[in-house]
Protein backbone atom coordinates (compact mmCIF):
# COMPACT_ATOMS: atom_id res chain seq x y z
CA UNK A 1 0.00 0.00 0.00
CA UNK A 2 1.17 3.02 -0.85
CA UNK A 3 0.86 6.81 0.10
CA UNK A 4 0.55 9.39 -2.29
CA UNK A 5 1.02 12.96 -1.93
CA UNK A 6 -2.57 13.99 -0.30
CA UNK A 7 -2.08 11.71 2.11
CA UNK A 8 -4.44 9.27 1.52
CA UNK A 9 -3.13 5.49 1.19
CA UNK A 10 -4.40 3.89 -1.91
CA UNK A 11 -5.51 0.33 -1.27
CA UNK A 12 -7.94 -1.21 -2.49
CA UNK A 13 -10.09 -1.26 0.87
CA UNK A 14 -9.24 2.51 1.60
CA UNK A 15 -9.68 3.69 -2.15
CA UNK A 16 -13.14 4.31 -1.78
CA UNK A 17 -12.87 6.83 1.74
CA UNK A 18 -10.22 8.06 0.17
CA UNK A 19 -12.24 9.64 -2.78
CA UNK A 20 -15.20 10.01 -0.27
CA UNK A 21 -12.68 12.40 1.54
CA UNK A 22 -11.57 14.01 -1.42
CA UNK A 23 -15.31 14.67 -2.60
CA UNK A 24 -16.05 16.01 0.91
CA UNK A 25 -12.86 18.64 0.76
CA UNK A 26 -13.90 19.96 -2.52
CA UNK A 27 -17.62 20.32 -0.52
CA UNK A 28 -16.36 22.43 1.63
CA UNK A 29 -13.91 24.68 -0.50
CA UNK A 30 -17.14 25.53 -2.06
CA UNK A 31 -18.78 25.86 0.75
CA UNK A 32 -15.89 28.17 1.97
CA UNK A 33 -16.17 30.10 -1.25
CA UNK A 34 -19.59 30.50 -0.22
CA UNK A 35 -19.36 31.66 3.62
CA UNK A 36 -16.47 34.29 2.07
CA UNK A 37 -18.99 35.49 -0.67
CA UNK A 38 -21.67 36.09 1.84
CA UNK A 39 -18.93 37.51 4.43
CA UNK A 40 -18.58 40.02 1.42
CA UNK A 41 -22.40 40.85 1.49
CA UNK A 42 -22.80 41.55 4.73
CA UNK A 43 -19.97 43.62 4.74
CA UNK A 44 -21.02 45.61 2.24
CA UNK A 45 -24.23 46.11 3.67
CA UNK A 46 -22.93 47.51 6.93
CA UNK A 47 -20.73 49.46 5.09
CA UNK A 48 -23.53 50.86 2.98
CA UNK A 49 -25.37 51.30 6.22
CA UNK A 50 -22.71 53.36 7.89
CA UNK A 51 -22.44 55.73 4.72
CA UNK A 52 -26.33 56.10 4.91
CA UNK A 53 -26.86 56.74 8.32
CA UNK A 54 -23.28 58.62 9.07
CA UNK A 55 -21.94 60.36 5.93
CA UNK A 56 -24.82 61.82 4.00
CA UNK A 57 -27.14 62.49 7.22
CA UNK A 58 -23.75 64.49 7.80
CA UNK A 59 -24.44 66.38 4.61
CA UNK A 60 -28.02 66.57 4.85
CA UNK A 61 -29.05 63.72 2.74
CA UNK A 62 -32.14 61.17 4.65
CA UNK A 63 -32.29 58.05 2.97
CA UNK A 64 -33.68 55.21 4.72
CA UNK A 65 -32.26 51.21 4.24
CA UNK A 66 -33.74 49.72 7.01
CA UNK A 67 -33.25 46.48 4.61
CA UNK A 68 -29.36 46.55 5.02
CA UNK A 69 -29.42 45.29 8.78
CA UNK A 70 -31.62 42.37 7.94
CA UNK A 71 -29.45 41.13 4.92
CA UNK A 72 -26.31 41.52 7.47
CA UNK A 73 -28.02 39.64 10.26
CA UNK A 74 -29.17 37.16 8.04
CA UNK A 75 -26.05 36.66 6.29
CA UNK A 76 -24.06 36.20 9.30
CA UNK A 77 -26.25 33.54 10.62
CA UNK A 78 -25.02 31.65 7.27
CA UNK A 79 -21.50 32.15 7.74
CA UNK A 80 -21.69 31.39 11.45
CA UNK A 81 -23.45 27.68 11.09
CA UNK A 82 -21.80 27.00 7.50
CA UNK A 83 -18.56 27.90 8.72
CA UNK A 84 -18.49 26.16 12.48
CA UNK A 85 -19.26 22.90 9.68
CA UNK A 86 -16.13 23.58 7.68
CA UNK A 87 -13.81 24.40 10.50
CA UNK A 88 -15.47 20.62 11.94
CA UNK A 89 -13.15 18.58 9.19
CA UNK A 90 -9.92 19.58 10.63
CA UNK A 91 -11.04 19.84 14.44
CA UNK A 92 -10.95 23.54 14.48
CA UNK A 93 -13.72 24.33 16.61
CA UNK A 94 -12.49 25.67 19.94
CA UNK A 95 -11.49 23.01 22.46
CA UNK A 96 -9.95 22.44 25.41
CA UNK A 97 -7.30 19.98 23.79
CA UNK A 98 -4.79 20.09 27.02
CA UNK A 99 -6.36 16.47 28.26
CA UNK A 100 -5.23 15.04 25.38
CA UNK A 101 -2.44 16.12 24.85
CA UNK A 102 -1.33 15.21 28.32
CA UNK A 103 -2.52 11.54 28.38
CA UNK A 104 -0.41 8.78 26.76
CA UNK A 105 -1.33 8.69 23.23
CA UNK A 106 -3.45 5.37 23.26
CA UNK A 107 -5.29 7.38 25.99
CA UNK A 108 -5.33 10.77 24.54
CA UNK A 109 -6.85 9.38 21.06
CA UNK A 110 -9.70 7.41 23.17
CA UNK A 111 -10.47 10.96 25.05
CA UNK A 112 -10.53 13.08 21.80
CA UNK A 113 -12.56 10.30 20.11
CA UNK A 114 -15.11 10.69 22.90
CA UNK A 115 -15.24 14.24 22.47
CA UNK A 116 -15.57 14.33 18.54
CA UNK A 117 -18.51 11.69 19.47
CA UNK A 118 -19.83 13.88 21.87
CA UNK A 119 -19.73 16.97 19.74
CA UNK A 120 -21.23 15.10 16.53
CA UNK A 121 -24.24 14.19 19.14
CA UNK A 122 -24.82 17.90 20.18
CA UNK A 123 -25.16 18.45 16.39
CA UNK A 124 -27.49 15.68 15.87
CA UNK A 125 -29.98 17.59 18.26
CA UNK A 126 -29.20 20.96 16.89
CA UNK A 127 -29.92 19.68 13.63
CA UNK A 128 -33.05 18.13 14.65
CA UNK A 129 -34.02 21.33 16.35
CA UNK A 130 -33.14 23.71 13.63
CA UNK A 131 -35.09 21.62 11.26
CA UNK A 132 -38.33 22.45 13.25
CA UNK A 133 -37.46 26.11 13.41
CA UNK A 134 -37.22 26.36 9.46
CA UNK A 135 -40.62 24.07 9.28
CA UNK A 136 -41.89 26.61 12.19
CA UNK A 137 -40.65 29.59 10.23
CA UNK A 138 -42.17 28.98 6.48
CA UNK A 139 -45.12 30.56 7.89
CA UNK A 140 -43.06 34.25 8.86
CA UNK A 141 -41.54 36.72 7.22
CA UNK A 142 -39.07 39.16 8.17
CA UNK A 143 -40.11 42.31 8.82
CA UNK A 144 -38.49 44.10 5.78
CA UNK A 145 -37.46 41.81 3.55
CA UNK A 146 -40.89 39.82 3.55
CA UNK A 147 -38.38 36.77 2.97
CA UNK A 148 -39.97 33.33 4.63
CA UNK A 149 -37.69 33.26 7.95
CA UNK A 150 -37.50 29.22 7.09
CA UNK A 151 -34.75 30.36 4.77
CA UNK A 152 -32.70 32.11 7.88
CA UNK A 153 -33.47 29.09 10.12
CA UNK A 154 -32.42 26.81 7.58
CA UNK A 155 -28.81 27.54 7.79
CA UNK A 156 -28.73 25.58 11.59
CA UNK A 157 -29.45 22.15 9.78
CA UNK A 158 -27.18 23.29 7.12
CA UNK A 159 -24.14 23.61 9.10
CA UNK A 160 -25.26 21.24 11.80
CA UNK A 161 -25.33 18.27 8.79
CA UNK A 162 -22.00 19.28 7.57
CA UNK A 163 -20.39 19.32 11.20
CA UNK A 164 -21.77 15.89 11.42
CA UNK A 165 -20.17 14.63 8.07
CA UNK A 166 -16.53 16.65 8.48
CA UNK A 167 -16.49 15.19 12.37
CA UNK A 168 -17.30 11.47 11.13
CA UNK A 169 -15.01 11.88 8.22
CA UNK A 170 -12.15 12.96 10.68
CA UNK A 171 -13.21 9.43 13.09
CA UNK A 172 -13.34 7.90 9.37
CA UNK A 173 -9.98 9.22 8.39
CA UNK A 174 -8.52 8.16 12.48
CA UNK A 175 -9.61 4.64 12.44
CA UNK A 176 -9.02 3.79 8.91
CA UNK A 177 -6.19 5.96 7.49
CA UNK A 178 -3.96 5.94 10.54
CA UNK A 179 -4.72 9.91 11.02
CA UNK A 180 -3.08 11.59 13.97
CA UNK A 181 -6.25 12.50 15.88
CA UNK A 182 -4.46 14.28 18.43
CA UNK A 183 -2.43 16.76 16.29
CA UNK A 184 -4.83 18.45 13.91
CA UNK A 185 -3.89 20.52 11.43
CA UNK A 186 -4.99 23.40 13.40
CA UNK A 187 -2.63 22.31 15.84
CA UNK A 188 0.10 22.35 13.08
CA UNK A 189 -0.66 25.73 11.79
CA UNK A 190 -0.19 27.47 15.04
Amino acid sequence: MSTPANGYSTGPETSLLASALKLLDSVNLAARYGVGALLGVATISVTYQILIRFVLDYFGVNIAAPWTEEVARYALIWVVFVGAGIVCRHSGLIAVDIVPHALPSPYGRYVKIASILVTICFFGVLAWIGVEFAATGSIETSPVMRIPMSFVYFAVPVGSLLAIVNLASLLLESICLGRDIIQTDADASE
